[in-house]
């Protein structure tokens, strides 16, 4: 797996599982209760914005520090990535700034590894 912008690329483990693929969907809606009763419902379609949160866990996904700076790099960028799985299907993304572009638990105690990394991207 393969996070890039056009300066930094992030080869990132092929194990750390999208958590969140199939809580969205694109159809969208808008439900309305009139001053009658009647419904007044509202149905859209959102091509982008799709959440993309890459999670590891305690024993595997494991990433170092290295990784971690150059993921500190392409959310200080803010710029648009690409993120490539392993089975080559990518997506154009950016990070969630609001809920944190990322964070990593520590598993040992000089930091150089840590377990829990997670990845908050959506889809653009």
């Amino acid at each position: 797996m393969k996070l890039e912008n056009s300066t930094v690329t992030v080869n990132l483990p092929d194990d750390l599982e999208w958590i969140d693929k199939y809580e969205w969907t694109q159809t969208k809606e808008n439900v309305q209760v009139t001053l009658n009763g009647n419904l007044v419902i509202q149905t859209a379609t959102q091509t982008k914005g799709r959440p993309i949160t890459l999670k590891g866990g305690v024993d595997y996904a494991w990433v170092d520090k290295n990784i971690l700076d150059k993921l500190q790099q392409l959310a200080d960028a803010g710029e648009n990535m690409t993120l490539t799985f392993a089975d080559n299907t990518s997506f154009n993304v950016r990070f969630r700034y609001k809920q944190g572009p990322f964070s990593a638990d520590p598993i040992l105690p000089n930091l150089q590894y840590f377990n829990n990394v997670t990845i908050r991207l959506m889809e653009v």
